[in-house]
């Protein structure tokens, strides 16, 4: 799928307004120990998915997965993860429901119910992203 259609999809997914640093953070219960202690969990927040990928955060990866730990084992799993969304819908016809990205700070959030942003807690151990080239050639 090309990358401009990665971000439609995405920004239709994750339909989001405004900035916010609210939600209750709290550990993850039930995942793998190295990754419970270095992710936390903000309820109710998605990521405002266009305006992160402008300021060069990265999309990795969506599928569905069956619970929360599964979404954030795979990101913790994933090279330059450091952001993960899971849906808490329960949409039976949902192809997707856990968003993988490279945050490293670049990503804004919004509120939104029922979903769950899972943020690793020192993105500086993340492998770095690969840098894309520059489209002016400079």
């Amino acid at each position: 799928m090309e990358y401009s259609r990665k971000v439609w999809w995405l920004s239709l997914l994750l339909l989001s307004a405004c900035d916010t640093s609210q939600g209750d953070e709290k550990l993850v219960q039930g995942a793998e120990s190295e990754c419970e202690d270095i992710f936390t969990i903000h309820d109710d927040l998605i990521i405002r998915t266009k305006e992160s990928l402008e300021n060069k955060a990265v999309f990795l990866d969506s599928f569905m997965a069956d619970q929360t730990v599964t979404c954030l084992e795979t990101c913790c799993a994933t090279d330059g993860c450091d952001t993960a969304v899971f849906s808490e819908s329960g949409d039976a016809h949902a192809s997707r429901n856990c968003y993988l990205f490279g945050c490293q700070g670049r990503c804004s959030f919004t509120v939104h119910s029922g979903y769950l942003i899972m943020i690793k807690r020192d993105p500086g151990d993340l492998t770095p992203l690969p840098t894309e080239p520059d489209p002016s050639g400079q």
